[in-house]
């Protein structure tokens, strides 16, 4: 791809280690991670509501959580670019000394899209919940 298709294509940015990321380009592979077991507290199952009142359960988050695993990436923000955030390349990409890989968006949807059991779209996470 040349520089000015990259300008003009929509992409995703995946953060990784380095070692990850020798393997993710030796196989052409991209591995969806356990639900479950993410490191993200806006990922994992502490971000879903449950408790006393409500019909849901820890135990019934926990294993519908098993049942699913994710890929994620980043996008570009208007101020930011998606290869330029902070706390993206501490968090996932070793403190900086990892890789931050950057995916065409319509390439990696029609892959999605071949398997209609996969399911993608944008997360949009909520800073408050009224219980119904």
């Amino acid at each position: 791809m040349d520089k000015s298709t990259f300008v003009t294509t929509r992409k995703l940015y995946h953060y990784t280690s380095f070692e990850s990321a020798i393997k993710i380009i030796a196989t052409n592979t991209l591995r969806f991670g356990k639900l479950d077991a993410m490191n993200d507290i806006n990922e994992a199952y502490r971000s879903i509501f449950y408790g006393e009142g409500l019909s849901i359960t820890e135990k019934d988050v926990k294993n519908a959580l098993q049942e699913y695993q994710q890929l994620s990436f980043t996008m570009d923000k208007k101020s930011t670019p998606g290869y330029s955030i902070s706390a993206m390349w501490g968090h996932y990409a070793k403190k900086g000394c990892g890789v931050c890989l950057v995916f065409d968006s319509n390439a990696i949807k029609r892959l999605v899209d071949t398997d209609k059991s996969s399911w993608c779209g944008k997360i949009n996470y909520s800073k408050s919940f009224d219980g119904s």
